[in-house]
């Protein structure tokens, strides 16, 4: 199992970057806007708002457990878990308000 943790990984990167793309590119070709940049915008708001929201309690932990602080493994692995659903959670959010973004026709 632990040899197919890198590969399901990149699977799982490469499904958001996909999946990204499909949200993004036709609601930014819908209003003849630049796909491309769209694309990176959707990408941005996305992984922004999970880097954020799922990495830094476990990195927070990690700082204070090299500073001497003792803390369980089982409250560090549901930490973890918690952090990286609500980071999920909130980078597809952030991508839904991209892409009302991206159909919003611009004001002339």
């Amino acid at each position: 199992m632990e040899t197919f943790l890198p590969l399901i990984r990149k699977l799982l990167v490469l499904g958001v970057w996909v999946y990204v793309g499909y949200q993004m590119l036709p609601a930014a070709r819908s209003t003849d806007r630049n796909g491309f940049m769209w694309y990176f915008v959707g990408l941005f708001a996305f992984y922004i708002p999970f880097l954020l929201i799922a990495f830094m309690p476990p990195v927070l932990m990690l700082i204070a457990m090299k500073n001497g602080m003792e803390i369980p493994s089982s409250f560090f692995n549901a930490v973890g878990i918690v952090a990286f659903f609500l980071g999920v959670s909130a980078g597809f959010a952030c991508l839904n308000r991209a892409k009302t973004a991206a159909l919003v026709r611009p004001k002339r």
